[in-house]
């Protein structure tokens, strides 16, 4: 299933959706942050190697954007942290509108 994943990602776009959700008590306060990542044309041969040599098959779409992703990932347009797994900055969001920081963690 992660080659068949890869085969349709290769050389082509797709989005990566997150959503956070923070309550302080009394209201919840929700972003969703989209991210779009286009990937590199991918051989057979490529695809084969990447599934056998790296830890991808408990990753969503059989893949991940931070070190080997690097060699199948092309180009990404918009949150980095949101491909690999929490978007970061839409969490700080959330938290400040719920009147937390995480400057004062």
């Amino acid at each position: 299933q992660a080659c068949s994943f890869l085969r349709t990602l290769s050389g082509k776009w797709h989005r990566v959706y997150s959503s956070v959700t923070c309550f302080n008590g009394k209201r919840f306060y929700t972003f969703c942050e989209e991210t779009k990542v286009l990937f590199n044309d991918l051989s057979e041969k490529q695809i084969q190697f990447y599934v056998e040599n790296f830890n991808c098959l408990d990753k969503a779409g059989a893949y991940m954007a931070q070190l080997p992703g690097a060699i199948i990932v092309k180009k990404i347009d918009g949150c980095f942290y949101n491909v690999m797994g929490l978007p970061i900055n839409t969490l700080d969001k959330a938290l400040k509108k719920a009147g937390i920081s995480l400057w004062s963690a």
